[in-house]
């Protein structure tokens, strides 16, 4: 696959933020709670999925879009603890803000922290075309309210 790895990172990212808009944070918390054993046995699966990017970094390091000098270990243990915090019954600003926009934050904050230059430019190319996209079909639908959905 030819794809750079900025671009998969962003489509894992999207995919990510779709399945996070179903996760109520009281069930996390309830998990937690009352079945201590699921709950570890989720997290346990959420490190091994973290671990799995690893050969995707690796090639990004080749690329030259992302860093080579980052301590890993580190950085992935400072996005878990940042979904954690979210999931958190002590999350004090919650209903201020949406669990997408939380997780939108910190999956943009971790990919800009870890790009190069080229990277980051990427990042913003990639950005910017699906700011114009949304744009594009908000203008579409609002011009062509039947047209809603693509359905044409």
């Amino acid at each position: 696959n030819s794809t750079d790895v900025i671009e998969t990172l962003m489509q894992i990212h999207a995919r990510h933020l779709k399945e996070m808009r179903n996760v109520n944070p009281t069930l996390i918390h309830d998990l937690q709670k009352y079945h201590p054993l699921i709950h570890k046995k989720i997290g346990e699966r959420q490190k091994e999925n973290l671990y799995r990017f690893m050969p995707l970094i690796k090639k990004g390091v080749e690329q030259g879009l992302i860093r080579g000098n980052i301590n890993w270990e580190i950085m992935l243990w400072l996005l878990k603890s940042q979904f954690k915090a979210v999931m958190s019954d002590e999350n004090d600003v919650s209903d201020k803000y949406s669990t997408e926009e939380f997780c939108r934050t910190i999956i943009f904050n971790f990919l800009r922290g870890i790009a190069t230059p080229l990277g980051s430019e990427k990042m913003d190319a990639i950005i910017e075309q699906l700011n114009t996209q949304t744009k594009n079909e908000n203008i579409e639908t609002a011009i062509y309210p039947s047209h809603a959905g693509g359905g044409g």
